[in-house]
């Protein structure tokens, strides 16, 4: 897994500041604020921007497979379009949208069945509504919490819910990993973050081997590549 670590500057970059990144050998990314920076570089330069420059920056993480990574052991959240009122699925429709609501996942009764040869225990709920689509409206839970090392931000809400805002990096525990490959899609209602174990909204994730089935160019409402975690594959004796 290649991960490459991003500089993100609270307001666009003086002259000065581009020469700076240029130097170092910076990469401007699809908005003039967001860098791609040499690895282990970007907390010296969060530093040095607040120093010399009085910049807000902050650093995060984008986690992207290389072709030696076996697709049994890659692990994302999908990154969807947003099901919108009016949305209507046909019998012959591949799709899945989020559901902004409460960002559950509505799928294309034909997809659905698709996803269902790749997994185990999964829970759905008819949306007719909608046509021929169906709510994913229960996955198979991790036996462990997710790993959040470095939070950007954490916030609990009126429920006691945590909203948890990681630097694109959340890791899978080896027990996570190997319950996550016979499932097919999981989630966890617990994650620990900044050593602090704490509640938070359940998004699924979902298996290489369902990523490959979702990436296909006939599937409808993939917004974007996935969001990968990264696996410790370590199993401590």
């Amino acid at each position: 897994m290649k991960v490459k670590e991003v500089l993100e500057l609270a307001s666009p970059p003086s002259v000065e500041i581009l020469h700076m990144l240029h130097e170092i050998g910076g990469l401007e990314g699809e908005e003039s604020t967001l860098w791609e920076v040499p690895s282990g570089s970007g907390d010296l330069l969060v530093s040095d921007l607040a120093d010399r420059f009085g910049i807000e920056a902050m650093v995060t993480f984008r986690l992207l497979p290389e072709q030696a990574d076996s697709m049994g052991d890659l692990a994302a959240y999908l990154n969807l379009e947003s099901l919108e009122e009016g949305d209507w699925f046909e019998p012959e429709d591949l799709a899945i949208l989020r559901d902004p609501r409460d960002l559950s996942c509505v799928v294309s009764s034909a997809l659905m069945e698709s996803i269902e040869a790749l997994c185990k225990g999964l829970t759905w709920t008819p949306c007719p509504e909608f046509g021929y689509a169906h709510r994913l409206s229960g996955v198979p839970n991790f036996p462990e919490p997710l790993m959040v090392p470095r939070p950007v931000s954490m916030m609990q809400g009126e429920t006691g819910m945590w909203l948890v805002q990681s630097d694109g990096i959340e890791v899978l525990s080896p027990g996570n990993v190997k319950f996550l490959r016979v499932a097919g899609i999981a989630d966890s209602a617990k994650c620990v973050a900044a050593g602090r174990e704490v509640r938070r909204l359940r998004i699924p994730v979902f298996s290489g081997r369902v990523i490959k089935l979702l990436e296909n160019g006939e599937i409808q409402g993939m917004a974007g590549p996935p969001i990968y975690l990264l696996l410790n594959l370590f199993h401590p004796e």
